[in-house]
């Protein structure tokens, strides 16, 4: 963000078949949008590769644990999103995209009851 303050930039949009491809290579890429107004002069939407944010934590952490911890995440979206822009508007959904690692017990838990698995 602070590049795009000091000069001018260009969000370059990624197409279905590009995108497709990148996939099959690492399935934790994904396509996003950049919504229209997050950089100056950016007056469209600008779907592009994305890698998906994820919280990792150990194998052997308590289920309830980390389902509390995702739920809490889902619940104050809002107030992350005051911190990271990009967070804006994620839903449980976004959160559980298959990025070809296993979820933990807790987080599945947490996902199937938010109807995002």
């Amino acid at each position: 963000m602070d590049l795009a303050s000091a000069r001018d930039i260009k969000l370059i949009p990624v197409d279905d078949k590009t995108m497709s491809a990148l996939k099959g290579m690492n399935p934790g890429y994904n396509k996003l949008v950049i919504k229209a107004g997050t950089y100056p002069k950016q007056d469209k939407d600008v779907p592009v590769i994305g890698y998906s944010t994820h919280l990792v934590v150990a194998c052997n952490l308590p289920e309830n644990t980390v389902y509390q911890m995702v739920k809490t995440m889902a619940g104050n979206v809002a107030g992350m999103a005051a911190v990271v822009k990009s967070i804006e508007g994620i839903t449980p959904k976004d959160m559980a995209l298959d990025i070809g690692v296993p979820f933990h017990k807790g987080a599945a838990k947490f996902y199937k009851e938010a109807g995002a698995m």
